[in-house]
């Protein structure tokens, strides 16, 4: 058990750690895959923060008992969207028992934990989103992998045929298409990653056609797997950029 690891009994238990602070702000960190196959998933970006004075909120993604990587994007089983619903009221519990306002949540991650500050970004109308690398076509990233992971596709949407594949695919897009109020998008991304072309451009062009601005950062590197050492730097600097407006 992670230190100050608590656990959220929701409709689904969601393990979390809370990190308290004056700040009116509260960043809700989303995590990636772990490093390695094989090994169970972990927090990300604590170290990262240490240094950083805000109300910070780690939320582990490990509702997937199929999966050693337990993964379900934060989303559910079977379309039910119950991780989903659990995470936002955990969320929603944490601020308002701190009393931080809804324009103060900014939702953070990379990866997987990109697509969720994203998503959560968007559909619960945060003030703010801080994303790296993120896959934002789901059902097309997942169901092309040739390992395990895969089918974490098939425990979230029920299947692994081209229905469910347009279901997780329309997941993210279908937020932003019914965002009532979108948040101050920060996205990074590598300029070598596969998921500049595959799943960066295909959002942006998105949120173009409904005029909500983004500020796009395209790294100078090429591997998905260079995230972790490029992300952290942007993460710093556009939470910086947010805190000082309080």
């Amino acid at each position: 058990m992670f230190e100050g690891e608590e656990i959220f009994k929701g409709s689904r238990p969601i393990k979390y750690v809370f990190q308290k602070s004056r700040s009116p702000f509260l960043v809700v960190v989303f995590s990636g895959f772990p490093s390695r196959f094989g090994i169970p998933p972990v927090y990300n970006y604590i170290k990262t923060l240490s240094e950083t004075d805000c109300n910070k909120l780690f939320i582990l993604d490990d509702n997937n008992h199929t999966q050693s990587c337990a993964a379900t994007y934060y989303l559910g089983f079977n379309r039910d969207h119950s991780v989903e619903m659990s995470v936002i009221a955990l969320i929603t519990k944490i601020a308002n028992e701190n009393g931080i306002e809804h324009k103060h949540i900014i939702a953070a991650g990379s990866s997987k934990g990109g697509f969720a500050s994203l998503y959560f970004g968007l559909k619960y109308s945060f003030g703010h989103v801080i994303s790296g690398g993120a896959q934002t076509l789901l059902g097309s990233y997942l169901m092309k992998l040739n390992n395990e992971i895969k089918y974490i596709a098939g425990f979230i949407a029920g299947s692994m045929d081209e229905d469910s594949k347009k279901y997780l695919d329309s997941l993210l897009f279908d937020a932003a298409r019914a965002a009532k109020k979108s948040p101050d998008l920060y996205i990074h991304v590598g300029k070598g990653d596969h998921h500049y072309e595959g799943h960066i451009l295909p959002f942006i062009n998105l949120l173009n056609e409904l005029n909500i601005p983004f500020d796009l950062d395209i790294g100078d590197y090429q591997e998905h797997a260079q995230l972790g050492e490029f992300y952290p730097k942007f993460l710093l600097e556009k939470l910086d950029a947010i805190l000082i407006q309080a």
